[in-house]
């Protein structure tokens, strides 16, 4: 949850450092990601904040739009044209079913 925040390489030391730390260091890497997560994730107001796409993942033929971050623009996020393929579908309220294709 707070990868956005602090960054991927911190919150994967963090939690290296908690997994193979004894009761004291646990303790105390508890206390720390507790107050960071006071910090960053007070400032959300009740709106859950995920963490975005990656970017390799954002690479195709069609451009969809933006991939967006707190109210910032990251990069273009395009979808290959196989997996546009797979995963559409078409609803409709006038027959009341799916279709997949």
């Amino acid at each position: 949850m707070l990868k956005p925040f602090i960054g991927v390489v911190k919150a994967e030391k963090l939690w290296a450092l908690y997994m193979w730390g004894d009761f004291r260091k646990k303790a105390k890497l508890e206390s720390m990601i507790n107050t960071l997560a006071q910090n960053h994730l007070d400032l959300l107001a009740g709106e859950p904040e995920l963490e975005p796409i990656p970017e390799e993942y954002c690479n195709g033929d069609i451009f969809l739009g933006d991939v967006f971050f707190r109210n910032s623009s990251l990069y273009p996020f395009r979808l290959q044209m196989d997996s546009l393929i797979k995963h559409i579908g078409i609803f409709s309220h006038v027959t009341g079913a799916a279709k997949m294709l």
